[in-house]
């Protein structure tokens, strides 16, 4: 690059980054440009790159991805194409959070981008199909990279992070711009499962118009990290408490076990032991998890109905089972509707214990058994 571009591209870089404040992207405090050579000022990402990072360690890998994409989902907010993403420029910092830096080929997407063509990176590995130009071509404007550009290098960037290389490996440049070209898809990397590679497949589609939206990406990641984000949910504070970070580093890489949070039922804490496995290769898939989630969902709903089916005194407001026909506090008779009157009336057996359930009931609450599993209650 000649001293004139290498100034031009400096400045850019800088306009955009200065613009962006976002935990998952690297913070920016200042930069340099009398120097030689000039300078940017930033967070120390101490532990690397993304590539660096996984060389280690891949049990955190779904997590940090996540974190990558909402990263990039704020850029997209504020109207920025990053254009160059891949595992380089995915940094882990200090915090042990996904960063995204590097904005060098960035730009602010407004409603003239079509006017003129933007300087795109070379790495065509991580490149959109769309943003190829045929060899010995100028940039043209129709080439730029876009918003669903960005999600393909995503999705590029996780193959490269689960082939612990760039993707397409030795293969030479011509070679993959004949495959893109020809919309020959990409091979499955080993060790990925069935639901992770529908979601790559989908980030990586080589149509634009029909590629997975940041939105939809971002909550298929965000399954992948439920196991954590239930552990939070009912210890009411983020996992590991007060635990500093190189003590959580400790734990993780010498593989001891999250201790089970209190509240938690059995069979809740089996599944969320699989989902937070620290062998990525034994936790749970996606679609299990989904499925184990909406049971324990009809569950909360058969309990929170225990309440809401109770009665209020209109005389003394104390709250008395739907069965009462009078307050059990104060005597007054209670008037049943005639909708709860006929629900009242329909009731069925409990396989297990015999004891009376609802129609609407999913599970028994007595013995805790499933009636949706058993086809004479449907």
């Amino acid at each position: 690059m000649t001293p004139p571009k290498a100034k031009e591209s400096f400045y850019k870089e800088v306009d955009v980054w200065r613009q962006l404040d976002h935990p998952h992207v690297l913070k920016f405090y200042g930069a340099c440009h009398v120097s030689s050579p000039a300078f940017f000022v930033c967070d120390d990402a101490t532990h690397g790159s993304f590539g660096d990072f996984f060389e280690e360690d891949t049990s955190q890998l779904w997590r940090l991805f996540y974190e990558a994409a909402l990263g990039l989902g704020y850029l997209h907010a504020k109207k920025v194409v990053h254009g160059d993403l891949k595992c380089n420029n995915l940094l882990v910092g200090s915090d042990y959070k996904a960063k995204l830096c590097d904005f060098g080929f960035s730009y602010v997407r407004s409603q003239s981008v079509g006017l003129s063509a933007k300087s795109q990176t070379e790495a065509i590995r991580w490149k959109a199909p769309e943003c190829l130009m045929p060899a010995n071509e100028d940039p043209k404007p129709e080439f730029n990279p876009r918003f669903a550009s960005d999600v393909y290098s995503l999705g590029m960037s996780i193959i490269e992070a689960f082939a612990g290389e760039a993707p397409y490996g030795i293969m030479d440049d011509d070679e993959i711009m004949t495959r893109l070209f020809e919309d020959q898809p990409y091979p499955r990397p080993d060790g990925m499962k069935d639901d992770e590679w529908t979601v790559v497949e989908n980030l990586i589609h080589p149509d634009w118009h029909e590629r997975m939206s940041l939105s939809e990406a971002i909550d298929k990641l965000k399954i992948e990290n439920k196991g954590m984000s239930i552990i939070e949910a009912f210890a009411g504070e983020a996992p590991y408490g007060i635990m500093d970070d190189d003590e959580i580093m400790t734990r993780l890489f010498e593989d001891q076990p999250y201790p089970r949070p209190d509240g938690m039922k059995d069979d809740e804490w089996t599944v969320v032991e699989n989902l937070i496995h620290p062998d990525w290769h034994e936790r749970m898939s996606l679609s299990e998890a989904i499925d184990k989630l909406k049971v324990f969902a009809d569950r909360e709903q058969d309990e929170e109905s225990i309440v809401t089916d109770n009665w209020e005194c209109s005389a003394c407001e104390a709250s008395m089972p739907v069965e009462f026909a009078f307050c059990g506090r104060c005597g007054t008779s209670i008037t049943r509707t005639a909708d709860q009157d006929a629900a009242m009336q329909q009731k069925n057996s409990c396989p297990r214990c015999e004891n009376d359930v609802l129609p609407t009931d999913h599970f028994c609450r007595h013995c805790g058994f499933c009636l949706d599993a058993d086809p004479t209650l449907a």
